[in-house]
């Protein structure tokens, strides 16, 4: 596993790859592997997370397979 730290929203925090936009940063990290990581602000690296997820199909796919076995799908979301 590959967790990387320590993630921050404020823009003089962030390289300027990433145009003052924290989300930007955990994506591309998320496009590169990371399995998790840490960080003081939860709000947005949950935001990021589900963006990424949508972008590449995996929640659409996740929720259709759950529906189609009768399954429910539990995401505690705190």
């Amino acid at each position: 596993f590959v967790h990387t730290f320590t993630f921050r929203n404020e823009a003089r925090r962030l390289a300027a790859t990433y145009n003052g936009d924290p989300k930007a940063e955990y994506k591309a990290h998320f496009e590169l592997g990371v399995d998790g990581v840490f960080t003081d602000f939860s709000d947005t690296a949950r935001t990021a997370l589900t963006e990424w997820l949508n972008k590449i199909g995996y929640l659409e796919r996740l929720f259709d397979d759950s529906k189609s076995s009768g399954q429910s799908m539990g995401v505690a979301d705190k």
